[in-house]
């Protein structure tokens, strides 16, 4: 096989898998599914020491299943509503700016990213939950296993925020000329080194 072809082949299946809305939230969901394990038997063993018991409260089993519920149907429901904006910023480029520019918002990474996130800590509370009673006999994991979740969703307010930014702004006009004339150039640049 030439190695032009097999080159042209890989570069098609990189462009399939980069604007698609699953690939990048399917591996950081894989790696919220493992971190999330290695989490887990962490705080089921781990004891807090002194000096870190008054930064985080104790709290009971029932507490922390109360707070992964709430937390894993929140994240949830911030996602479909994540994926809707997603959708009425397509239709509207589409609509706006032509069909031909889907390709330039699909392969927006940060909403990739975005999506990822949600979802992942979504998976992080079901897993938690799942797992809840093993480790129920620990104080301490349990309390900790509730400030990370506090953590995740903290982190999850601040990317729904940055995500209702970066929609609003990448479906302004200058914004999405700016964003072809950079997809151009490196188009350009890619096939000028091949």
């Amino acid at each position: 096989m030439n190695l032009r072809l097999l080159t042209t082949r890989v570069r098609v299946l990189w462009e399939s898998l980069s604007t698609s809305y699953w690939f990048i939230p399917l591996l950081m969901m894989s790696t919220s599914v493992a971190l999330c394990y290695a989490c887990l038997s962490v705080i089921e063993r781990a004891f807090l020491p002194d000096v870190l018991r008054p930064l985080i409260p104790l709290v009971t089993q029932e507490s922390v299943q109360q707070l992964l519920s709430t937390v894993a149907g929140a994240m949830i429901t911030v996602t479909s509503i994540a994926f809707s904006m997603t959708l009425v910023s397509l239709t509207l480029a589409s609509n706006q700016f032509g069909p031909r520019l889907i390709r330039n918002f699909m392969q927006d990474r940060n909403t990739q990213m975005v999506l990822g996130i949600l979802v992942s800590t979504f998976l992080f509370c079901l897993i938690s939950l799942h797992h809840l009673s093993s480790i129920n006999s620990n104080q301490d994991a349990v309390s900790m296993l509730a400030g990370a979740t506090v953590f995740l969703a903290l982190i999850d307010c601040v990317t729904i925020i940055y995500f209702i930014h970066h929609v609003s702004r990448s479906i302004q006009a200058d914004q999405v000329i700016a964003n072809c004339v950079q997809h151009f150039e490196s188009n350009i640049n890619t096939n000028c080194i091949n």
